[in-house]
């Protein structure tokens, strides 16, 4: 937990939205039936999925411009560098998959192995999910938050090659119960 937190402020994201998601990725974990063990794993990976950044020269994840192809591949390097950070602690296994292979993609374009579709981890296309929507909705150096909206619409345009459709629709479906209880609560 410790590291999640340092994770989180070498990324500057909002504590808010990393708890929101927390409480999202628990309800889905639970549709889908993952233990107890496996939904803490979960929230784990979904806060130390980018563990390995920290491995990464802070200049080429603060650059604002495009990235040289050769600083690409550095920043590719980070779920390798997650997995050896994370190795000591082999007896969670579904942690260290989520945090190495959540930015594969349903298609088999995403990196570091080329996998696709089921062969993905379901933790890891869980993570990649929530991370997206994550990123989407922060400020970041080389673009804007987008609205909650128009986050829903990029993960639904990327369901079936970046992500697995039917997860996406079920995390939205969980966005949208959230937002439910969070307006019944004001």
């Amino acid at each position: 937990r410790v590291l999640a937190k340092a994770v989180d402020a070498r990324d500057q994201y909002p504590e808010h939205d990393v708890n929101n998601l927390s409480r999202v990725a628990t309800s889905l974990a639970k549709e889908l039936s993952f233990t107890p063990d496996q939904i803490e794993a979960l929230i784990l990976a979904t806060k130390l999925h980018d563990i390995g950044k920290i491995g990464i020269p802070k200049k080429i994840l603060q650059k604002t411009e495009h990235l040289l192809p050769e600083e690409l591949e550095i920043l590719r390097q980070h779920p390798r560098m997650g997995e050896q950070i994370l190795e000591e602690a082999n007896t969670v296994k579904d942690l260290i998959a989520a945090v190495l292979y959540h930015h594969e993609r349903w298609d088999g374009k995403g990196y570091p192995e080329g996998l696709h579709g089921e062969e993905i981890p379901l933790m890891a296309r869980i993570v990649g999910i929530l991370d997206s929507y994550r990123a989407m909705r922060s400020d970041r150096p080389y673009s804007k938050a987008l609205s909650v909206s128009e986050t829903i619409a990029e993960l639904r345009a990327a369901a079936g090659s970046q992500f697995d459709p039917r997860l996406v629709e079920m995390f939205v479906q969980q966005l949208d119960e959230e937002e439910g209880q969070q307006l019944r609560q004001a």
